[in-house]
């Protein structure tokens, strides 16, 4: 009994299987190798982009932390200005500014009417 079948005994058949598993063994190391390269890529770009968002986020929090600040510095600052409007027009800084001006207090106060161009709805 001899150990060919179809024309290839047990020992080439041996080393024809040997070298197909050698080059499944290749095959599967090289698409090893470029499924672990695309991951490596991916992770190292995916890291970048988080860093520079991350980077974008701070600096948009600092900008809306000024714009915050300058807000309420802005309020404040038109309250203190309505405050020194109403100063500036009260009774007594008017009376100070006509006498500083030399001028003449009115001894008689006439309004004017004004015919009014508008309709008028008598109720």
């Amino acid at each position: 009994m001899s150990n060919c079948v179809v024309g290839l005994c047990y020992p080439q058949k041996k080393a024809i299987e040997k070298q197909r598993n050698f080059q499944k063994t290749e095959n599967q190391k090289t698409i090893r190798f470029w499924v672990l390269l695309t991951l490596s890529i991916f992770i190292f770009l995916s890291g970048i982009i988080y860093v520079f968002e991350t980077n974008k986020l701070a600096a948009m929090g600092n900008e809306r932390r000024k714009a915050k600040e300058q807000l309420e510095r802005l309020k404040k600052e038109n309250e203190e200005m309505k405050l020194k409007e109403a100063q500036l027009r009260s009774i007594y800084e008017l009376e100070k500014a006509r006498k500083n001006l030399s001028l003449q207090k009115p001894e008689k106060i006439e309004f004017l009417e004004v015919e009014s161009h508008f309709a008028q709805i008598d109720n």
